[in-house]
């Protein structure tokens, strides 16, 4: 099964666009390949929001208002361009990037209906895992992440009065993974949450440790004429995108070396194509937020219902496929060391890649009962991270636009 091409250098050759089928009273995004000439183009955008005086002190965020009736048929790609400024008097000590995001929402329909959103953790880990070895050598800097600290703290450090570039992909955003055609939506904002220096773990504090500029860069698509009236058409009788929808939950425990604890997924409901979990320090902060230490790890694990019946597998983790330490499962190594214990239940055996596309190679459907189920190879007081991708759907029609996941 072809897949639409993500490189913006295909642009220049033909992009991709997936085609859909008539289905009911919509047409849905199906497996059919159109090429089309599409022009590429790159743009950036700045926030409508003004810089604030402490971008880090809580509760601050930018909003990146895209023209929907422009020249833009759809975007392959989206980036946030940030520079980072130390006036505090003293060097900075600062975590990976991603970590400085609290939250990405995508608002529409004059930004009344959150369609998505997704934490700064879970961007981290999407980064790593789709990330191959020779782009991470050329991004590294731009991340501020060098997986070869044992992130105790924050490891880099920036001079009083210098500044930094950082460049942050945003993944799995339906924009972009669902061919979402622009033009039938009205309205569409990307809104930036910002964490607080507290839980940046900024040594020096938020005060004189400023975001100098902030842009939403795009790798945008346009359309040919003739499949720009054909999107058009579709739209008007509606069109429903297939995307996948982040979730995330954390619960503190304190765990006794070899016991059994189980733990209701009443946060992750629904078809779920991917669940990630790991065991980190309790009251976490800076870099230690992705740090899922051997001495607060799991021997064992598993999906259970309330009836009691494996759902997966109730083997112990590194043996079964299905509950391996991601690092196994996909190659990590530039990101994460061997100490660190991130584990995945994978439903399907699909490549990351296409699970990030939004084709469903293989879901597993939770219930608000069902339960995970760990024994703890250490005693330790520590948070329990949940992340998982679940199936979701965007409905267009008109100019009007519903999710339901």
């Amino acid at each position: 099964m072809a897949q639409r091409q993500t490189d913006v250098v295909s642009l220049y050759q033909g992009v991709q666009v997936a085609g859909s089928v008539k289905h009911g009273n919509f047409h849905v995004q199906g497996h059919q390949v159109a090429h089309v000439r599409a022009a590429p183009k790159y743009m950036e955008i700045q926030s409508i929001t003004s810089l604030p005086t402490d971008p880090f002190v809580g509760s601050q965020f930018f909003d990146f208002q895209i023209n929907c009736q422009g020249q833009i048929d759809m975007i392959e790609k989206l980036r946030l361009l940030v520079s980072l400024r130390n006036s505090t008097g003293g060097a900075a000590a600062f975590p990976a990037a991603y970590l400085m995001i609290q939250r990405i929402e995508l608002l529409v329909n004059d930004q009344s209906t959150p369609i998505w959103a997704i934490g700064g953790e879970l961007l981290h880990i999407l980064y790593c895992q789709q990330t191959s070895s020779e782009k991470y050598a050329t991004q590294a800097a731009y991340l501020n992440y060098d997986a070869t600290t044992t992130y105790t703290g924050n490891a880099s450090t920036l001079a009083n009065g210098s500044t930094t570039a950082l460049q942050l992909d945003i993944l799995g955003c339906p924009l972009t993974v669902a061919n979402v055609f622009l033009p039938s939506l009205t309205q569409c904002t990307l809104r930036v949450w910002m964490n607080s220096s507290a839980t940046l773990n900024i040594t020096s504090g938020s005060s004189g440790f400023n975001i100098t500029s902030i842009k939403l860069a795009m790798d945008c698509i346009e359309l040919s004429g003739d499949q720009r009236a054909q999107k058009r058409k579709e739209a008007a009788e509606g069109v429903n995108y297939r995307y996948l929808y982040p979730r995330y939950f954390t619960q503190d425990i304190t765990t006794v070396s070899g016991s059994d604890y189980s733990l209701q997924l009443s946060s992750v409901p629904g078809d779920q194509n991917i669940i990630w979990f790991g065991l980190r320090a309790q009251s976490s902060t800076g870099n230690n937020l992705i740090t899922y230490t051997t001495s607060s790890a799991a021997s064992a694990a598993a999906l259970v219902s309330a009836s009691g019946e494996y759902m997966l597998s109730n083997t112990s983790i590194g043996t079964d496929v299905l509950s391996k330490r991601l690092g196994e499962v996909f190659d990590m190594s530039k990101f994460y060391t061997s100490s660190q214990k991130l584990y995945a239940f994978i439903p399907s055996f699909a490549p990351q890649k296409d699970i990030a596309l939004g084709t469903s190679h293989g879901e597993i459907s939770l219930s608000s009962t069902d339960i995970l189920r760990l024994t703890a190879s250490a005693s330790a007081s520590c948070t329990l991270c949940i992340y998982a991708l679940g199936r979701a759907n965007l409905t267009v029609r008109g100019s009007q636009a519903r999710a339901t996941y």
